[in-house]
């Protein structure tokens, strides 16, 4: 009877130990295991758990409190377990596991924001309330990029490359040999055509609202950003590709003439041209609002800076790997394209530190 005895109660041992595996968290503890890689919103990452006793093998949640409440079921075994997220926000996240009815307080992660990227991203214009204006050649779009970082789409287009946006809110975007007007809420119109074979480039709006814009050859002047017969600006000069258009403080126009490796002045009324600087590959070139012009200086691989009259200030920022398009804000901070097909944006301040733009 003895001996019958002990094996039922070595039974019930083993019963009593599985329902406390399967339990409600009875007795059990988790942990998080190590701080590993810092998250950063929109990719995955793992938070790594120790499980005690060992033998437990029931369902264990970690719940991420933060900007949102995010759910994950850890997967694992043998004390081990792993929870997977994808944070869509950046900020302080809170981590507590649960199991059954009891809670482990797993510490916070802070989650930084993912650099924004741009497939192939080609021209850039600053637009009113912080937002950017951002042309991915790639893509085949316009898009919107947000003091926040959310990028909407503004239009679908064929093959662009320039844009610039009006004091009345119209943005004008080249596309293939074509210059088109984008009107809030309405569909892209075609303004101007170029010759066949030809491309349209670079683009600028002077402050009464015509439309200046150039070709791999030829600049060019449309009265009042309408459909119309544009009529050529200096033609007594031979450009070579041109990749970036200004206005200046004093209303003249400045053409970054990048085979040519020099930055010209123009007259926009009576064409008159003469050189403003020399630069080796020049490419994007924006004014500030005391004149000061700033330049994507491909060759030494910075933004370069001048004063109204064409002399040179030194540079800003970082070495970028390659600049290309440029832009300014109204509170003097530049944001220049690294292109590419994982292409993203700097920013400068007037400070000049510098940062990526990176999405919310």
């Amino acid at each position: 009877m003895r001996r019958r005895y002990l094996v039922l109660a070595a039974c019930a041992g083993v019963l009593l130990s599985t329902a406390l595996g399967a339990s409600a968290g009875n007795g059990v503890r988790v942990t998080r295991v190590g701080g590993g890689v810092s998250p950063t919103t929109g990719r995955p990452w793992v938070v790594k758990l120790a499980v005690r006793p060992r033998s437990f093998h029931g369902s264990v949640q970690v719940v991420a409190t933060g900007p949102r409440r995010l759910t994950a079921r850890a997967r694992g075994g043998h004390g081990s377990y792993q929870a997977p997220f994808v944070f869509p926000r950046s900020g302080v996240w809170k981590l507590t596991a649960r199991v059954g009815g009891s809670r482990s307080r797993l510490g916070s992660v802070r989650v930084r924001a993912a650099r924004l990227v741009f497939d192939e991203p080609t021209g850039i214009a600053a637009a009113p309330g912080g937002s950017l204006l951002v042309v991915e050649f790639a893509r085949q779009r316009l898009v919107r990029v947000s003091a926040a970082g959310h990028v909407t789409l503004v239009a679908k287009l064929t093959k662009p490359w320039g844009v610039a946006q009006a004091p009345s809110g119209a943005i004008f975007a080249s596309d293939l040999g074509w210059l088109k007007r984008i009107d809030p809420g309405k569909a892209p119109t075609i303004i101007a055509t170029a010759p066949p074979g030809i491309e349209i480039g670079p683009i600028a709006v002077l402050p009464n609202g015509d439309v200046v814009y150039s070709t791999a050859f030829g600049l060019y002047r449309l009265p009042g950003g309408v459909a119309g017969t544009p009529q050529q600006l200096a033609p007594q000069i031979s450009l070579s590709s041109p990749h970036g258009l200004a206005v200046a403080s004093n209303g003249t126009l400045l053409l970054s003439d990048t085979g040519n490796n020099v930055i010209r002045r123009i007259d926009p009324t009576t064409g008159v041209a003469s050189i403003f600087a020399a630069v080796a590959n020049p490419r994007g070139i924006d004014v500030s609002q005391d004149g000061t012009v700033y330049v994507a200086a491909a060759d030494e691989h910075r933004i370069v800076r001048f004063s109204a009259a064409g002399q040179r200030l030194g540079a800003i920022g970082p070495l970028f790997a390659d600049p290309y398009a440029l832009t300014l804000a109204a509170d003097g901070t530049v944001y220049a394209i690294e292109p590419g097909a994982l292409g993203y944006i700097r920013r400068i301040a007037p400070n000049g530190t510098s940062s990526v733009v990176t999405g919310p």
